[in-house]
């Protein structure tokens, strides 16, 4: 057999035969049939391991824990790899927690955020000893009589909702150009504002059995732009400087800084051309006039304005995770010890 080509870390190609990792993919599709889909283990180890090396280089301060969505994978398999690497798990949903809890995470680091959480799925957080991060107002209530009913301590982070008011540029959620970031943020994901934060602060510090252990957020994944994360961080460690002083000096023990990194294979999800349709409509009229000048200059015209048309997205490679990791944690490092001083003496 001829030495293999390497097309990334898993793939190559070997006599006309793609492989993956060391398994022929003609030799899997024979005993498995098509369609197929095949996880290398020995990526996703390396992926995990990358995330937790760089994020840890850049994090001295403490520990630093990966917690990989469950709803990405639910395969057992791959969550069994996960914890054998150390990782914690950020769960969503009673189906996401019942595959964390069977693949053997640590319950402390199982992290319950999302809206809604029912009475049902609070009670098994709670009695399950997962760290619940508060997305909502009405949660509290749930929580506090769980713990009492099952007279567990229930340990939570707050979720914060900064407003990135220095990341105008448009969202990759909306259509491009009609919609900035700092607004689709506050609209499209969940967390708590300043405001709702401070009416619930006095009920949670005289719980008995809840702990505020530290904060979470998750803006989502408006833009594969460093700079997007690094306007994050700002705004995450002025909002956690504003909250831990209304708490009277309270010192985080925990920071989680959400997800959404863009990775080289898929740099951004597609935006939504919505003049698409209109173009095509036009060229559409315009093809019909052509066919007087017969098939071959009609094809040649055509072409070009196709071209011209269709829009090629993800043509600028995603930056890579050390990318990430550092902007992520220089920036923290810079602007927490500002934002969120011990209490005085």
């Amino acid at each position: 057999m001829a030495d293999p080509v390497w097309l990334d870390d898993t793939l190559s190609k070997r006599s006309g035969h793609l492989f993956i990792d060391d398994c022929d993919s003609v030799e899997l599709l024979k005993r498995f049939g098509s369609p197929l889909f095949v996880l290398s283990e020995n990526q996703i180890r390396r992926n995990v391991r990358r995330f937790q090396r760089s994020f840890q280089q850049g994090w001295p301060d403490g520990p630093v824990k990966v917690l990989p969505a469950a709803k990405a994978n639910w395969i057992p398999a791959v969550q069994r790899i996960l914890v054998q690497e150390g990782c914690g798990c950020d769960i969503y949903s009673a189906g996401e927690l019942s595959v964390a809890l069977s693949a053997g995470f640590d319950p402390s680091l199982i992290s319950a955020n999302g809206v809604p959480k029912d009475e049902a799925h609070i009670a098994r957080c709670v009695e399950a000893g997962i760290r619940i991060t508060i997305d909502s107002v009405e949660e509290i209530e749930s929580i506090e009589r769980a713990t009492k009913k099952l007279d567990r301590v229930c340990r939570v982070r707050l979720r914060l909702r900064p407003v990135l008011s220095r990341f105008t540029s448009s969202s990759g959620f909306m259509a491009e150009g009609l919609a900035p970031t700092d607004l689709v943020a506050l609209a499209y994901k969940g967390g708590l504002s300043f405001d709702e934060i401070l009416s619930i602060l006095p009920r949670l510090q005289k719980m008995e059995k809840v702990e505020v252990v530290g904060f979470h957020q998750h803006h989502g994944r408006h833009s594969r732009s460093t700079r997007y994360w690094k306007e994050q961080m700002r705004a995450y460690a002025r909002e956690m400087g504003l909250i831990c002083k209304a708490m009277g000096g309270f010192q985080p023990r925990e920071i989680d800084i959400g997800g959404g990194f863009a990775i080289p294979r898929d740099p951004f999800n597609a935006l939504t051309d919505y003049t698409e349709p209109l173009q095509l409509g036009v060229l559409y009229l315009l093809s019909k006039g052509l066919t007087l000048l017969g098939a071959t200059w009609r094809y040649r015209i055509l072409t070009k304005l196709v071209d011209k048309i269709i829009r090629r997205p993800n043509q600028i490679s995603a930056p890579t995770i050390e990318d990430y990791a550092e902007v992520c944690t220089r920036t923290l490092r810079e602007e927490l010890p500002s934002m969120v001083s011990p209490p005085r003496a």
